[in-house]
């Protein structure tokens, strides 16, 4: 007995006899084997001022029984993202159902917003088109750029420009303008 007054330990909220005979744990800390830590031992977690496992979805978790940092990819929710698992990622990532985690559609680097997998698109960044969830930097052959989406060249248009018909080069016939015809007007030659 010192007869003054001391603090209890840190982790305690309140003690008994000596600082660090707990008899109740601090917001920060919990009991285990009869005292209070400020951690748990792995692969428990803190949650409501004892040591307890993860939540059910969590395969594993860390500091708090919600914080997952894996998911058990064989359960209805596989996909860590957001220290949350899931049953598919949101929009702009993708399901990587061998990592188990939500991956950014953009980390791909190959133009895609949003994607399925990591080489189907569903939209791409600005500036590339998309075709066959494919996103390219420049319009491919046969096709032309509408707002981002390549949209297919008709009759005998090789390539075409702003519209399916407004031809820059024919398969077979001859370009005249911007129209692809069998034979050259008189003041013309092919």
């Amino acid at each position: 007995m010192t007869n003054k007054c001391d603090l209890c330990d840190s982790v305690c909220a309140t003690c008994s006899l000596v600082v660090s005979n707990c008899t109740t744990c601090s917001a920060d800390a919990a009991f285990h084997n009869s005292s209070c830590v400020s951690m748990c031992p792995p692969p428990l977690v803190i949650k409501n001022g004892i040591c307890t496992t993860c939540d059910t979805i969590c395969k594993e978790c860390s500091l708090k029984s919600s914080n997952c940092t894996k998911c058990d990819t064989s359960s209805t929710f596989p996909y860590l993202y957001s220290q949350t698992c899931l049953n598919n990622c949101p929009q702009t990532y993708y399901n990587n159902l061998i990592s188990g985690i939500c991956v950014l559609c953009s980390t791909l680097n190959i133009g895609c917003a949003n994607c399925s997998s990591m080489s189907s698109c569903l939209s791409c960044d600005s500036g590339y088109i998309f075709l066959t969830n494919k996103c390219y930097q420049t319009t491919p052959t046969g096709y032309y750029n509408d707002n981002g989406i390549a949209k297919t060249c008709t009759g005998d248009c090789a390539t075409c420009v702003d519209l399916a018909t407004k031809c820059t080069s024919c398969k077979t016939l001859n370009l005249d303008g911007n129209v692809c015809t069998a034979t050259c007007p008189d003041t013309k030659v092919a």
